[in-house]
């Protein structure tokens, strides 16, 4: 792994779990119509549909940090708390 990669990604590993926590609550703001912003149905509707995507991204890009993270030696206990972190995200958007 090159040192500019090495880098990069433990840059992401730092703001990654604020990210998703934020990504997560947008949505939930969004959708319990929170956002005065969405003025019809279809605008929150729309809002929702990309706060979803939104996380889905954040969280393939979580599993290649933790790809990533074992070939450049991230410690197994911030592996596993990513890894947490990211199936309670899962289990939220489940029910979506």
């Amino acid at each position: 792994m090159t040192e500019l990669k090495k880098d990069t990604m433990q840059r992401m590993q730092k703001f990654y779990p604020e990210a998703l926590h934020t990504a997560l609550a947008s949505y939930h703001r969004v959708s319990r119509k929170i956002e005065k912003k969405y003025v019809d149905h279809k605008q929150q509707q729309e809002a929702c549909r990309v706060s979803v995507e939104h996380i889905k991204l954040l969280l393939k890009l979580g599993k290649e940090l933790i790809q990533d993270g074992k070939a450049g030696g991230m410690d197994a206990v911030a592996q596993e708390d990513l890894r947490a972190l990211i199936e309670r995200a899962q289990e939220e958007i489940k029910n979506i």
